[in-house]
């Protein structure tokens, strides 16, 4: 077999594995988020949305901080799409945001967001978007017990592990 055969196949098994974890646990809102830059939060969302949605007809939208790390084959927004709430005092931005999110969730299957998406709440690393679930990416650096601050976060606030993708590249 083919390396690329090998790779295609293996992205195919991890889709697979997303769409059962994302039916098994019923989340609808997404945080895909990772300890460290680099380690392939946008390579996971490039090739496993796009399939997500084909091969398993789920409507996907995926929320990124840079309209440059915009996938092709599903609907994207950017920081941008929420400049709408700038200027807005902190809970009347907090409400707007959530309830754009809540009619967002209503027009998709799953909404995915980088967590490096939008600005962050005080003292968090996470976006100051309400999620359901999260997908931790890893690769060597950050797997064994060095202390990784986010996935203590998602795991402080009680944000359910769907998923846990290991990055070898």
């Amino acid at each position: 077999m083919k390396q690329q055969d090998s790779a295609s196949l293996a992205v195919h098994e991890l889709v697979k594995n997303l769409d059962y974890s994302l039916r098994l646990s019923g989340a609808s809102r997404v945080l895909i988020a990772s300890d460290k830059q680099g380690e392939g939060k946008s390579t996971f969302a490039a090739n496993c949305l796009p399939l997500l949605s084909e091969i398993y007809n789920r409507k996907v939208l995926f929320i990124t901080d840079q309209s440059a790390n915009a996938i092709e084959g599903i609907d994207n927004l950017s920081s941008k799409d929420f400049a709408f709430l700038t200027g807005l005092k902190k809970e009347e931005s907090e409400a707007q945001r959530e309830a754009y999110m809540i009619e967002l969730s209503k027009n998709y299957d799953v909404v995915f967001v980088d967590s490096s998406t939008l600005k962050r709440a005080e003292k968090t690393r996470l976006p100051k978007i309400i999620v359901d679930g999260a997908v931790l990416v890893r690769t060597k650096s950050t797997v064994g017990s060095k202390r990784k601050p986010v996935t203590e976060e998602i795991l402080d606030k009680e944000i359910p592990v769907i998923g846990i993708v290991y990055n070898e590249a």
